[in-house]
């Protein structure tokens, strides 16, 4: 048994009669004050601490319903406690009515400060005499930074709850928790004349690297488009900073143009708020927030929509591929794409392929460039615009397949995805995704470094990469080796993570010359010790699911429609900028 470290009853006594300078009692969403007598009955009780916000607590909504459901009739009471200091009673009634049992408000964390709780979802079940017999996660089907799971591999409640009505003990007493950091409810220092201070010194970064996914509507679990936004949310902003979990990005080194990260000097500023108490400062010199696009942010030459998709509210989805045919009688020639997802909150990301109209499921299909790729959606990227002068080439009669990753978020939920097409005449340079492949499968634990390689047949310019695993994945050298030369890493993805695709765009785009090796080396690990691996005793083969392997690496590069009179050095002095003056020295075919 773990160490008593209060009880129930006397908790709720104190809360329910305090004395005049004692904290207020304890009341569910509709303001009625909870008493001891709910649960007088009960042998056991699962007091479940649980955020309006926090996408774990949300994903648990559906088994939480149901272990009550279970356990109802067999003298176990579950108390949801919703313990942030800023959640608004009607969220917290929303929750409530998703999981069916009764729910309090604990916005001064008395209940959470009592059970020592610190994160959303956490469980602390209490025996009859209210002693803390067991406390951690529910089970470990989801988690931070790790794949989510089709059926946990241990139920760690429902484990305790039955070797408590058995009269056993409890065999696994404790585990580890994931999940967000409960909002404690503190008062702001007061701002120094030289604080670091929200309103001058936060807010620009925040959003310049955040609130583009931490808006009303957008992918991110929580605002942060406000002082009270962010000061409530301080704990799990220290954590995922500190962690580097946020803003997502893998490359280590180079030189990206759609780089998220916080710079030395900006993580510096953060941390100092952090550390002097959060102060907000004078809100008349915030800058205003960022003006982002409520239509298309490119100028659609087209529009197609996909068909409507169901997404349920919990367990491991395949990934949803939707034909649609665009109609292209001749050539077609793309310099921008928009993707936008219907509901955010469950696309994780998505990625537009083409092929012929007669191809087969599941197959991939290249034109005379090797490419079948058009664009990627992740949250906070909507869209893809190549560099002036150039376009990528949908050939005539293809058709466009949107591949969606869906995310389940514990409720039922409909998407529907719609994409944009800004078309252009016959280009100067066609842009073309080369994929670098090679087959993995890996046995049961295996680890293994994989290599391949590819040629290339005549001078192009490289504009951006993207590498492509799955969960086994662990890392990804992206390398290109010139004749007579040593290999020159152009992307390093040490700790690959299958949750978040990227692409790539270096900064400053550069020649590669006919001849130049393009190799990619990648690390697999099927074994325990890689913490997003869903089953280590599986033998995963290659192919699109999830949980199959793949290894791409993607390079996407350019090179004139017609060669005749290009000159490739010229282009790499000039850059992406001076692309259509140079290229329209190139004769058309």
């Amino acid at each position: 048994m773990l160490p008593r470290i209060a009880t129930i009853a006397v908790l709720l006594l104190a809360c329910c009669t305090p004395p005049a300078a004692a904290r207020p009692a304890l009341t569910d969403p509709a303001g009625r004050t909870v008493r001891l007598s709910d649960w007088g009955e009960d042998r056991l009780l699962a007091v479940v601490f649980l955020g309006v916000d926090c996408p774990l607590a949300r994903l648990y909504a559906p088994e939480l319903k149901r272990l009550h459901e279970e356990f109802a009739g067999r003298g176990v009471g579950f108390l949801a406690v919703f313990a942030n200091a800023h959640e608004p009673r009607e969220q917290v009634a929303e929750f409530a009515a998703q999981i069916k049992f009764p729910a309090v408000c604990d916005p001064s964390q008395q209940l959470a400060d009592e059970l020592a709780a610190t994160r959303t979802p956490e469980v602390v079940l209490l025996d009859a005499r209210r002693d803390v017999i067991y406390r951690g996660r529910i089970d470990d089907q989801y988690g931070v930074g790790v794949h989510v799971r089709d059926r946990p591999t241990r139920r760690d409640l429902r484990a305790a709850i039955d070797e408590a009505l058995g009269g056993a003990p409890i065999s696994v007493p404790r585990t580890e928790l994931a999940g967000c950091v409960i909002s404690r409810a503190i008062t702001p220092h007061a701002d120094a004349e030289s604080a670091v201070t929200y309103s001058q010194h936060i807010a620009p970064i925040f959003d310049a690297h955040c609130v583009g996914c931490h808006r009303e509507g957008e992918v991110g679990p929580m605002p942060l488009t406000s002082y009270e936004d962010a000061f409530a949310w301080r704990a799990t902003i220290r954590e995922v900073l500190d962690s580097r979990r946020m803003p997502p990005w893998g490359a280590r080194g180079g030189h990206f143009a759609n780089d998220p990260s916080l710079s030395k000097d900006e993580r510096k500023l953060v941390f100092g708020w952090l550390d002097g108490g959060a102060p907000e400062g004078d809100p008349a010199v915030r800058p205003p927030l960022p003006r982002f696009a409520n239509g298309w942010s490119i100028n659609p030459t087209v529009e197609f929509i996909a068909p409507r998709f169901e997404v349920p509210a919990e367990g491991v989805l395949d990934y949803q591929e939707f034909v649609i045919d665009p109609g292209f009688a001749e050539d077609a020639w793309v310099r921008a794409v928009e993707i936008r997802p219907g509901n955010r909150a469950v696309v994780h990301h998505a990625t537009l392929l083409m092929k012929p109209k007669d191809a087969a499921p599941g197959m991939f299909y290249y034109d005379e460039m090797f490419d079948a790729y058009l664009a990627l959606y992740v949250p906070g990227n909507t869209s893809t615009r190549l560099p002036p002068g150039t376009a990528k080439r949908i050939p005539a009669g293809w058709n466009l397949v949107l591949s969606v990753h869906y995310v389940p978020n514990g409720s039922p939920q409909t998407d529907q995805s719609w994409i944009a097409l800004e078309l252009c005449e016959e280009p100067e340079v066609q842009i073309a995704t080369r994929m670098v492949s090679h087959p993995v499968e890996l046995a049961p634990g295996e680890v293994k470094t994989a290599v391949a390689e590819s040629t290339l047949d005549a001078d192009y310019l490289l504009i951006a990469l993207y590498p492509h695993m799955h969960l086994r994945g662990r890392s990804m050298r992206m390398e290109a080796i010139p004749l007579g030369g040593a290999a020159e890493t152009l992307l390093d993805v040490p700790d690959y993570d299958f949750e978040w695709q990227h692409r790539y765009v270096l900064a400053q785009p550069r020649v590669l010359a006919a001849g130049t090796v393009l190799r990619c080396t990648a690390i697999y690990d099927n074994s325990a010790a890689n913490r997003r691996n869903p089953d280590p005793s599986a033998h995963v083969k290659y192919g699109p699911a999830t949980t199959d392997e793949m290894f791409f690496g993607a390079f996407e590069l350019g090179r004139p429609v017609t060669r005749k009179s290009a000159t490739w050095p010229a282009l790499a002095v000039v850059g992406v900028a001076g692309l259509w003056t140079i290229g329209r020295r190139v004769r058309r075919r």
